[in-house]
């Protein structure tokens, strides 16, 4: 059959394979399978579970971030040869949209087709008015499953539609799994933040920076601009410390050397 990457032979009580495509073999029977996204594009690292139940074959399917799904075949006499192709779902979530105020934002829509997304891959695709984001830019969006450490996206890819902006982020399939039904988008609108606010944020970074660094320059570079006056430099954790000092080298070079116009 086309597509299949793997020949798995197993026990004869049936058996499972972590491939996308695969001939499984139960008992004297031989089934072909294919597990693909709901756009028919193959998932290679696909779980596949066939075993027999009285006169059916019946196949099970999975992987990170899909929902499971299962078909039985029938055996038909004199035939040890078949073949099933499985379709898995999305796992189902919710968008909640919030500025770094913690205010939500009602007045973007998604749009939630996976098209040119790798199968291990989530697209989130959002529509944001332009008069609520004033000054987009890819840095100024926090993604976050509650349970796992911000941000959770791959890359984020900002583009003009109308009278809004579009916004691609990738972030792991498998992030789907857990078990709040909310992904949480966070928008840097451009607000200076109040001093309570900015605390919050800044001991988020402050616990990130023990944990991963990376995540942590990340947080720190979307609250660039929206830091109130007045803050006690020991409130502010060691990367924002360097990335003001980064920034402030960038500021002093381009007042010597000029940035030429943009045409």
């Amino acid at each position: 059959m086309a597509g299949i990457s793997l020949l798995v032979l197993m026990f004869l009580g049936g058996g499972m394979t972590p491939a996308g495509a695969a001939t499984q073999v139960v008992g004297p029977f031989a089934v072909d399978v294919e597990v693909r996204t709901s756009l028919y594009v193959l998932i290679p690292h696909a779980t596949i579970e066939a075993k027999l139940a009285g006169t059916r074959i019946r196949v099970n399917a999975w992987a990170p971030g899909y929902q499971r799904a299962q078909k039985e075949i029938p055996v038909r006499p004199g035939v040890l040869s078949y073949s099933a192709v499985l379709q898995l779902e999305d796992v189902p979530k919710r968008f909640d949209v919030f500025t770094f105020e913690h205010k939500p934002i009602a007045s973007c829509f998604f749009d939630r087709h996976q098209g040119g997304t790798a199968p291990d891959q989530y697209a989130i695709t959002m529509f944001i008015p332009k008069n609520t984001w004033p000054h987009p830019n890819p840095a100024g969006i926090l993604v976050n499953q509650p349970g796992y450490g911000w941000p959770i996206q791959n890359s984020t890819e900002i583009s003009s539609f109308h009278e809004f902006f579009k916004v691609r982020m990738l972030i792991d399939r498998a992030v789907l799994d857990d078990p709040h039904d909310e992904l949480i988008i966070m928008v840097n609108t451009g607000e200076t933040l109040d001093p309570a606010t900015a605390r919050r944020w800044l001991e988020l970074v402050r616990r990130l920076e023990t944990v991963s660094p990376a995540r942590a320059m990340a947080v720190a570079v979307a609250l660039a601009g929206s830091l109130p006056p007045g803050l006690d430099a020991g409130e502010l954790p060691d990367v924002v410390r360097r990335l003001f000092v980064r920034q402030g080298r960038f500021d002093a070079l381009h007042q010597e050397n000029p940035l030429p116009p943009q045409r």
